[in-house]
């Protein structure tokens, strides 16, 4: 029996979860078939496209950091 902390397993459901989650945009790999249900529904919650990093888990004592920025590239002082 599958529970929120099995591996996802197929595409199928991997794209299911992701539909209900409206996050058809991001993207998803092989690797990810392995997370479990709540991981992947954590990921596609975030709204984040930082796939290069989602994909990957982190070394054991490294952290993750994901940076938003503000910045208005239409004024010259900003860039």
């Amino acid at each position: 029996t599958a529970t929120i902390s099995s591996p996802v397993g197929s595409w199928e459901e991997l794209h299911r979860i992701a539909a209900e989650h409206f996050a058809d945009d991001l993207p998803v790999d092989e690797g990810m078939l392995s997370w479990s249900k709540a991981s992947l529904a954590a990921y596609f919650e975030s709204g984040v496209n930082s796939h290069a990093t989602a994909s990957r888990p982190s070394e054991p004592g490294q952290g993750r950091l994901y940076a938003v920025s503000d910045v208005h590239t239409d004024k010259p002082e900003n860039m």
